[in-house]
């Protein structure tokens, strides 16, 4: 008789060992965590696999829990991925408090139209196919919403991720339209013929039910690109200030993604884990929000956009003002001064992480005039160069080695005169190693 596997050692191996293990053996392993069936313990093998199966993207059996999941599949998220600038959002967290609760109304919907049998990956466009997909993600619209009630938090963060979620399934055939003709590797090819097939489905939900129009467009944003992307396809047809319907409904759907823009920021605010949340990315693509947001909402002529435009301006601003810069330079100087305790080799790793918070004033000072942060921007990179001279400078009195000559002088300086560079110039660097000791 086969012993049974151990769950627990081989989700430990997994973690442990992601990047060494061969393609062949995930393959091979896919297929009995899919035997498992649909609990925490298969959802904790999935996401143990998950970074190497991003990469090789193997044929996926399409579970009624992956069916069920697939028309805001391209929104789910871990919660250290969740970003500043690119919403909406679905937490799988949030997920695995609901699913529980309706997985057996809806393994049954799915017995019951027989879509085990009937669907395959390549089958999902087929037109036959549609209204028993629209019934099956009609119900689970249903059940979500009542599940929502009883599982999910009572705060708005959690009650705007369930509303996606029944917005996806209420739009799922109109989304997967959009997921099967705008995958991001095509949309960069063929935009313009891409975008006319964007809002045609646009078109034909606006004159439906604007409403669903509007949210139609931001749960498909992802696919498109994220908001910028977004906002730079809706400008071409927004900044036109006609009254005909489409022109109102892209200037709704920009209105919209700068409100969620706003709500993001607020909620960001304060938070001490700030700087793992908003990442360099997230920073540019605000950054480009902002440049876009308001030429378009004044060239519209339409009063709520304008309005809305200057409300995620000023949240911005005073969010990078009063949290993001005073805590960049915080972490900073915290890591700068802890490197001031050894003079040893500096390691690798150290040197890096700094790089990268450094990397947060590289894309936002050649802004930083225009936003009215300049000085505020200058003064935080001079005093981070102080810090940094002064490890420079401890460093060069204890160093062992010869520090006469200045590449001996930069050798003795390690990572650390890259940092100086960064915050201070290279030629503010070269002359701190040049300058007589």
């Amino acid at each position: 008789m086969t012993a049974a596997p151990d769950l627990a050692a081989i989700k430990q191996t997994l973690v442990r060992r992601i990047d060494q293990i061969d393609t062949t053996a995930i393959l091979k392993l896919l297929p009995m965590v899919g035997r498992i069936g649909e609990n925490a313990v298969q959802t904790e093998l999935l996401d143990a696999l998950r970074p190497r199966l991003r990469v090789m993207r193997p044929p996926r059996t399409l579970t009624a829990q992956r069916l069920f999941y697939l028309p805001f599949e391209h929104l789910l998220v871990n919660h250290d991925q969740i970003r500043l600038g690119a919403v909406p959002q679905v937490p799988r967290a949030l997920l695995r408090r609901v699913w529980p609760v309706i997985a057996d109304h809806v393994l049954k919907t799915h017995r019951r139209l027989d879509l085990g049998n009937a669907l395959s990956e390549r089958d999902l466009t087929v037109v036959e196919l549609e209204p028993r997909l629209a019934e099956y993600w009609e119900r689970g619209e249903r059940l979500v919403r009542a599940a929502a009630a009883h599982v999910c938090h009572d705060d708005r963060a959690s009650q705007r991720q369930t509303a996606t979620v029944v917005g996806c399934l209420r739009l799922g055939g109109q989304t997967l339209k959009v997921r099967n003709h705008f995958m991001m590797r095509t949309f960069d090819r063929d935009r313009d013929r891409l975008a006319d097939r964007f809002f045609e489905l646009f078109s034909q939900l606006n004159a439906r039910n604007p409403d669903d129009a509007e949210q139609f467009a931001c749960l498909v944003s992802p696919l498109l690109g994220g908001p910028v992307a977004m906002l730079r396809l809706l400008s071409a047809r927004a900044n036109v200030a006609t009254l005909d319907e489409d022109a109102m409904g892209t200037r709704r759907v920009a209105g919209s993604v700068l409100a969620e823009l706003n709500e993001a920021v607020d909620a960001l605010a304060g938070r001490a884990d700030l700087l793992e949340l908003v990442d360099v990315d997230s920073l540019a693509d605000c950054l480009e929000i902002e440049m876009l947001a308001v030429p378009m909402a004044r060239r519209s002529g339409d009063q709520a956009l304008i309005r809305t435009a200057g409300t995620f301006i000023a949240r911005f601003v005073g969010f990078l003002e009063s949290d993001l810069l005073p805590m960049l330079e915080a972490r900073i100087r915290g890591e700068v001064d802890r490197l001031t305790a050894g003079a040893g080799e500096l390691a690798a790793g150290d040197i890096a992480g700094i790089e990268g918070l450094f990397a947060y004033f590289q894309v936002l000072a050649p802004e930083a005039e225009r936003l009215g942060l300049g000085d505020q921007v200058s003064i935080c990179l001079r005093r981070l160069a102080e810090a940094v001279a002064a490890v420079i400078a401890h460093r060069l009195d204890h160093a062992a080695g010869a520090t006469a000559t200045v590449t001996g002088r930069i050798e003795a300086a390690g990572g650390l005169f890259r940092l100086y560079e960064l915050a201070a110039g290279s030629s503010a660097a070269f002359r701190l190693v040049t300058a007589p000791r």
